[in-house]
C-alpha cells in the first residue's frame, strides 16, 4: 500500500511539472496569487465538527450537490471526516451565521 501511494504522489508531481511546462507566465502567476488567497482565507477560517443525525444521504445530496450548493450559498468548506460509517463532518467557516446555517441544514439546531 506504501508503495501504492508513493506512485501516486510522483504521478501528482509528474502531473505539476507538465502543467507548469504549458503554462504562460501569466497564468503561473495568477494560479500562484488564487493559492495564496485561499491559503490566507483557510488559516483565517474557523472549524467545527458535527455528526449527521439521520439522512446522511440527503445532506449530501445526488453525487455531492447539495453540499455544493450549501457551501457556495454560506461561503465555507464541508469536508467528511473519519471513517464513512461514523457520519463525521467538519466545516470550515468564517461568519458564525454561516456555520449556524450549515448545521440546520445537517439538522443540528
Amino acid at each position: 500500500m506504501i508503495e501504492w501511494a508513493a506512485g501516486d504522489l510522483f504521478s501528482l508531481f509528474a502531473l505539476q511539472d507538465q502543467q507548469l511546462e504549458m503554462a504562460s507566465a501569466a497564468a503561473i502567476a495568477k494560479a500562484s496569487k488564487d493559492s495564496e488567497n485561499n491559503l490566507d482565507s483557510a488559516r483565517a477560517a474557523q472549524v467545527d465538527t458535527f455528526k449527521i443525525a439521520s439522512n446522511i444521504g440527503h445532506f449530501i445530496g445526488p453525487r455531492g450537490s447539495r453540499i455544493r450548493s450549501l457551501q457556495k450559498a454560506t461561503n465555507t468548506l464541508i469536508y467528511g471526516k473519519g471513517a464513512r460509517g461514523e457520519r463525521l463532518f467538519m466545516v470550515f467557516y468564517h461568519e458564525a451565521k454561516d456555520r449556524a446555517r450549515v448545521l440546520r441544514r445537517a439538522g443540528i439546531d
